[in-house]
């Protein structure tokens, strides 16, 4: 009797253990549930195969351990399933992921090709003002220098014109004062 008593206690706190790893996983499921509906930048939204995944694995682990722990026997089929169920989830979790990431990587070249064609075609308007002032600036450049040509000659003809009388007359007075 007191073999079938420790016994019992052992199958007693195994099934205990079982519960509450039981309760825990249900009371991770609840706050992980309160977190996503909370979430507003949706991180934790893309993780969810994954948390699932674990919950499942979690929840399927520690259900056999509690049948187990009452004596009860279990296929290998059901042992391994929630693994099974696991992989399942965590291999849609990660299509599922690469799925949004290609999505979201060919919104961002779309968007980024726009961009580019749009700096282009501003690059391209920019050039023609540069090479339309380039072309002003080159007019004004030579019209400057005609002036300055024009200029130099006209005081070069005053001088001559100036010269010559000042001369003719400076000539006089030097012979009228001798």
């Amino acid at each position: 009797t007191i073999h079938y008593l420790i016994t019992k206690n052992i199958l007693l706190i195994k099934g205990i253990n079982s519960l509450v790893c039981a309760i825990f996983a249900l009371s991770f499921l609840i706050v992980m549930i309160i977190i996503i509906i909370k979430d507003k930048q949706y991180k934790i939204k893309r993780n969810l195969p994954f948390i699932f995944g674990f919950l499942f694995m979690l929840i399927g682990m520690t259900f056999m351990s509690f049948m187990l722990s009452l004596g009860i026997q279990i296929n290998i089929w059901i042992a391994v399933m929630p693994f099974l169920v696991m992989i399942l989830i965590f291999s849609n979790g990660l299509i599922q992921n690469f799925n949004r990431e290609h999505e979201e990587l060919k919104i961002l070249t779309e968007n980024l090709e726009n961009k580019v064609i749009e700096r282009t075609n501003e690059l391209i308007i920019e050039k023609e003002k540069l090479e339309q002032s380039k072309n002003e600036v080159i007019q004004l450049n030579n019209e400057i220098s005609d002036l300055l040509k024009q200029k130099t000659e006209f005081f070069i003809n005053i001088a001559h014109e100036t010269r010559t009388p000042l001369t003719i007359i400076n000539n006089y007075l030097k012979k009228y004062i001798k």
